[in-house]
């Protein structure tokens, strides 16, 4: 039987690409043949899973993952009304109600979440009409469903705390690391910061590098890169990539997946001016001192980490042993309800 995984597999986004990874994986594993919803050709040499950019070919698979990370998170107004990324996703999202409704498929969203936005009308409509239960990955996000009147949710640790034991990497918190990623925003970054992460770094003798996380690093152009340092750049090899994050001895990001999987590898994650997902999820994991807002705050959070390092690691092993075994939940969640359906 077809599974079809429905997310955002079209932009090369590593963490995306990640979440499409473990599912395609957990479903192989049950027995069923995983279907990739998105253009994904980046991937098809990294994941075992059919491809395709046509939901009929999908069908008849019977139920669809909403395998969307971010699905709860809706666009600022400028992207709403002058991106591009806006009209297409409007235009993906009323063909998945439509494959839904038409063939009557059942919906199961695995992992999603949020930044505590509003949740836009189609989705909110999918929501409630088409997914008898789900799973979300932040207390926060139960929440905001709640106040949308979307019930049968559980929540359990992000699906990417997984990620390491699925691809058998594994961070030596007694290895000697010599480099910190700096995955920033353009939009965010400034002398100031640069001479912050420099001036931190060098007295441990460690390397400044850039950590893009985008295959098309072109078009989606709003990771800095600094043309003196070394770069980490995510290229479709998932594994590659995550292997070099467990090489680094902190990850500075303003994304949170990128900084959630150093986490689950027992690098120090600190979340710089990101966004409020990210925060919240440094919060519920009792980490808010990771959390920096300025280039001052950077470099007091992160000359601590790199003083304490042997502590600070420590202490996220413990808090990953957890996050670990819930984050069980959502594949727990899966195999039951494939199997009720059978």
């Amino acid at each position: 039987m077809k599974i079809l995984i429905w997310g955002y597999y079209s932009e090369g986004n590593f963490g995306d690409d990640a979440m499409g990874l473990v599912f395609a994986e957990e479903i192989r594993k049950l027995g069923y043949e995983p279907v990739l919803y998105g253009d994904g050709s980046h991937l098809r040499e990294y994941i075992v899973a059919a491809i395709t950019q046509s939901l009929p070919d999908a069908y008849p698979a019977s139920t669809a993952i909403l395998g969307g990370g971010g699905f709860l998170t809706s666009l600022g107004w400028r992207q709403r009304w002058f991106g591009s990324f806006s009209r297409m996703e409007k235009a993906r999202l009323g063909e998945l109600e439509k494959w839904l409704r038409e063939k009557k498929v059942s919906l199961v969203p695995i992992s999603i979440g949020g930044d505590r936005s509003k949740i836009s009308p189609i989705k909110r409509h999918i929501l409630s009409t088409y997914c008898v239960s789900g799973t979300v990955r932040l207390r926060s996000d139960l929440v905001s469903l709640e106040k949308n009147q979307i019930m049968n949710f559980k929540q359990h640790a992000d699906i990417l705390w997984l990620l390491p034991e699925i691809l058998e990497i594994h961070h030596d918190p007694d290895r000697a690391c010599s480099k910190v990623g700096f995955n920033i925003k353009t939009r965010h970054a400034s002398s100031k910061l640069r001479f912050a992460a420099e001036d931190s770094v060098s007295p441990f003798n460690l390397k400044p590098v850039n950590v893009i996380s985008h295959v098309d690093s072109k078009k989606y152009n709003y990771e800095n890169r600094h043309d003196d340092w070394d770069t980490l750049a995510y290229t479709g090899n998932i594994f590659d990539f995550v292997r070099e994050i467990s090489n680094l001895s902190v990850m500075v990001s303003s994304k949170l997946h990128v900084g959630l999987v150093a986490l689950s590898l027992r690098v120090p994650f600190i979340s710089y001016r990101g966004p409020e997902k990210a925060k919240a999820a440094l919060k519920e994991l009792g980490l808010d001192d990771f959390i920096a807002g300025n280039p001052s705050e950077l470099q007091k959070i992160l000359r601590f980490l790199l003083e304490n390092r042997k502590q600070v690691v420590e202490r996220i092993r413990l808090i990953s042993e957890q996050e670990i075994i819930s984050a069980q939940g959502h594949l727990t969640h899966l195999e039951e309800t494939l199997s009720a359906q059978q």
